[in-house]
């Protein structure tokens, strides 16, 4: 039986966990499309009638639901229950989940400069937290930690 939304969102009809294998590909692949987005100039083209100013907001918060969305599963990573430890959440992540919490630090970042957005020091730290804790279990080197 599901105990949280989390749990509800990894199991398929079959039972068959989803999240951790599907979930970090459309992670990734929403960041890439987004930032792209945001990478265009403002003063190129309109697109489907809207202004790139428009495409830009649209995309920003396209990343900032996607950003919200990683925040609570790293909350989820590092908060070890008696029902759900989380050492076995991080033994489900896949390999790329670092990439996907990097990414969505670096939005936070951006928008925190910008001044758009208010994001709490905390979803940074537990985006941090996570992926520290994923370095220790899979025993990554801090050499290698420290390219990411």
């Amino acid at each position: 039986m599901p105990r949280t939304k989390w749990d509800i969102l990894l199991r398929h009809k079959n039972n068959h966990p989803v999240g951790p294998y599907y979930f970090p590909s459309l992670f990734a692949a929403l960041f890439a499309l987004h930032q792209h987005i945001l990478d265009q100039q403002s003063e190129s083209v309109r697109a489907k009638f809207q202004t790139m100013e428009e495409w830009h907001e649209r995309s920003r918060e396209a990343l900032d639901t996607v950003s919200r969305i990683v925040i609570a599963i790293a909350g989820n990573l590092v908060t070890v229950s008696p029902a759900n430890s989380g050492m076995q959440m991080i033994d489900n992540m896949p390999p790329m989940y670092p990439y996907i919490a990097r990414v969505a630090i670096r939005h936070i970042r951006d928008r925190v400069k910008t001044g758009s957005g208010s994001w709490s020091a905390s979803a940074r730290e537990a985006l941090e937290r996570s992926i520290n804790t994923y370095f220790e279990r899979w025993d990554v080197s801090q050499g290698l930690r420290n390219t990411w």
